[in-house]
């Protein structure tokens, strides 16, 4: 008799009759017991080909890491970088190394791995666990242009996630290594550094400070590190001197003769105003007192500018407050802004109008024939950025000028792969006041 089994093709196969099923059954138990070998017998295995661990240096495009360093997995969008413990497997460019207090280092980030679309990601780590690190995190836009400037700025927690993207500009505030807050605890921790993009990092703590300012283009860091310290005084000639009261938590500024100008930053808010001045009854008291409000809950405010100007006479604080601590970089040595030069970069000239009410201007010229990367910051939150001798049409001219604030201070910044120039000037009355910041970059 023949067995006909339906296949899903609903061919019917032939099946051998029921003896041959027996001698086929017994000679797979055979087959089987054969398969299992006996203990006293080695069986040799071909070893399976293994991809072999990258080198430090190398840049891959895959997501595949060397197994002892893997990448960091994808967060989720509520998580932060911090609550990732993984380090990343690339080595980077240490941009700040404190062993007693701080690590800044900028790591490669090819294929884009490690939580954002950029080129590099920034890893800060406290060095000493009874200081935790203070990390203020400004980023402008860059979208803004001389003709339309963007005009706010957005205040952020310690979520690096999301919401830098180009648009706005954010201001960021974190700590690393606060074992007293879970939200702070973790060391190191990791920030996107956006790309073609100027940007500020204050790392803070009681005892020790540091002010970076970065912007990243063609895979090329341009950095200007200005290294603090505790604050007590700054003392401006012919001016006036600022000095910080602790107990009362304040600053008190305090005029040589004629008025001051105060401007200060604090938390993305911008306050304006005068010392034994006259233009207003308001302005006239002499000395005055100025607070450094805290958000609600948090122990260390972090970074703030604080300017106090007249005309030529410019002093800057560049500071962070950290438990009633503050350590700063404090500027003077401004001069009446004629010519500045940035050695192989740029020329950048004050244009004084003759024309009442006509703005000032400064006129940025390109040394040679690369381009010129320009970035404004204003104290009132406005940035732009354009290109002097660049590539598109907007861009090519050399030189071109731009209009600078009125009654309000900005930095102004040139730069290109490495060479860079930094700027703090006040205008009033027609008259320019500069403070260079920084004429060097790396």
């Amino acid at each position: 008799m023949r067995v006909k089994r339906e296949c899903g093709n609903r061919l019917a196969l032939p099946l051998a009759v029921p003896g041959a099923l027996i001698r086929l059954a017994a000679l797979a138990i055979l087959l089987a017991s054969c398969a299992r070998p006996s203990p006293l017998i080695e069986t040799s295995q071909v070893p399976e080909p293994k991809t072999p661990a990258l080198e430090a240096t190398e840049i891959v495009s895959t997501p595949t890491q060397a197994p002892e360093s893997p990448a960091p997995s994808p967060l989720p969008p509520t998580a932060t970088p911090a609550s990732v413990p993984t380090q990343p497997a690339i080595p980077g460019e240490r941009l700040v190394d404190d062993p007693a207090f701080v690590r800044l280092t900028a790591l490669p980030n090819p294929g884009h791995r490690m939580w954002w679309a950029t080129d590099f990601v920034l890893e800060v780590q406290a060095m000493d666990p009874d200081e935790p690190v203070v990390v203020s995190y400004l980023l402008t836009d860059p979208s803004g242009t001389p003709a339309n400037p963007t005009a706010s700025m957005e205040t952020k927690g310690n979520d690096f996630v999301s919401g830098w993207e180009p648009g706005s500009q954010y201001y960021f505030y974190t700590q690393v290594g606060n074992q007293a807050q879970p939200a702070y605890a973790a060391n190191p921790q990791y920030f996107p550094l956006p790309h073609y993009r100027t940007c500020l990092m204050v790392l803070g703590g009681r005892r020790s400070m540091y002010a970076v300012f970065l912007r990243e283009n063609d895979a090329q860091i341009t950095r200007v590190v200005l290294k603090g310290s505790p604050f007590q005084a700054l003392d401006v000639p012919r001016l006036g001197s600022v000095t910080w009261q602790e107990q009362e938590g304040r600053f008190e500024v305090r005029s040589y003769g004629g008025p001051v100008e105060v401007a200060l930053w604090v938390n993305a808010t911008y306050q304006h105003d005068e010392v034994a001045g006259w233009g207003k009854p308001e302005y006239a008291a002499n000395p005055k007192h100025y607070y450094l409000d805290h958000p609600a809950g948090r122990p260390s405010l972090g970074l703030f500018l604080l300017m106090i100007a007249r005309y030529d006479r410019l002093g800057l604080i560049i500071g962070n407050e950290s438990e009633g601590k503050v350590t700063a970089v404090a500027l003077a040595g401004s001069h009446a802004w004629q010519q500045e030069r940035v050695p192989n970069l740029a020329e950048l000239t004050a244009l004084i109008p003759r024309t009442p009410g006509a703005p000032a201007k400064v006129e940025v010229r390109a040394i040679g024939s690369s381009p010129v990367e320009v970035s404004h910051f204003g104290f009132d939150n406005s940035c732009w950025q354009w290109e002097v001798n660049g590539a598109l049409p907007e861009y090519a001219p050399n030189p071109q000028s731009f209009a600078l604030k009125h009654y309000t201070p900005a930095f102004l910044m040139v730069s290109r792969y490495g060479k860079a120039g930094i700027f703090l000037y006040n205008e009033n009355d027609g008259q320019v006041g500069v403070l260079p910041v920084s004429l060097g970059g790396s």
